[in-house]
């Protein structure tokens, strides 16, 4: 195939004295979630190549007149960020997604629809392009390792047989301050090699800016569902 596999991620923690203290306190006060920083501090750290975002509309009942699109200021505010911290990005076109809720518990379901808008951000243009091809050539192996993922996770993620999920790790393992960065399917033979890269991932996240460590931290264990 004629595009080029992003490396392994590195082994050591990108110093802070290699990332501007000004690039870090941006990324810490931009308009994105916990996790959307943090995906994004790992990208600067060098730590993964791509990553993706959405931004979604205000929803509307499927049939109805009243029908929304993403904020567009706040679409070309992010894309203005993107490009001030020297990352380069792809705004998708925009896609209307179905979904249901309901009014209160027991409620009938209620069919939506909103729009949605796709970002995804890369270290440079290599790395997207990159992956685009992984993407038109279906190479699963390959966009995992773009999203930053191990080999044997990747593998095992599609054999059910190989598969580890995260709740059924050690206690003292999700415990730890590893867990929340632990953003892949493991495989049951290596799990215990693969969270290496979850332990690196978060002790790079916590040199060089604790007040995003602390904040993802909270946000996955407190927040997120099912983690």
């Amino acid at each position: 195939m004629n595009f080029d596999r992003p490396p392994s991620p590195k082994k050591e923690i990108t110093m802070e004295g290699e990332l501007p203290r000004e690039i870090v306190e941006q990324i810490e006060n931009a308009s994105l979630s916990p996790f959307e920083k943090m995906e994004v501090l790992l990208i600067k750290l060098g730590r993964k190549p791509v990553t993706e975002i959405g931004l979604w509309s205000q929803g509307w009942e499927v049939g109805s007149d009243t029908k929304t699109n993403v904020d567009e200021e706040k679409l070309r505010s992010l894309e203005e960020f993107f490009q001030k911290i020297g990352l380069v990005i792809d705004i998708k076109d925009p896609v209307i997604e179905k979904y249901v809720t309901r009014e209160y518990e027991g409620a009938p379901e209620v069919p939506m629809e909103r729009e949605n808008r796709k970002i995804l951000i890369a270290r440079d243009i290599g790395a997207l392009k990159g992956f685009y091809e992984a993407i038109k050539s279906l190479d699963h192996d390959a966009m995992g390792k773009f999203f930053g993922f191990p080999a044997s996770a990747i593998e095992a993620f599609d054999d059910e047989e190989k598969m580890l999920y995260r709740q059924d790790l050690p206690q003292e393992v999700r415990e730890s301050e590893c867990y929340p960065f632990i953003q892949f399917v493991l495989s049951k033979d290596n799990w215990q090699e693969e969270i290496k890269l979850a332990e690196q991932n978060a002790e790079a996240i916590k040199k060089v800016s604790p007040r995003l460590f602390a904040a993802y931290t909270n946000y996955i264990r407190n927040v997120v569902q099912g983690w």
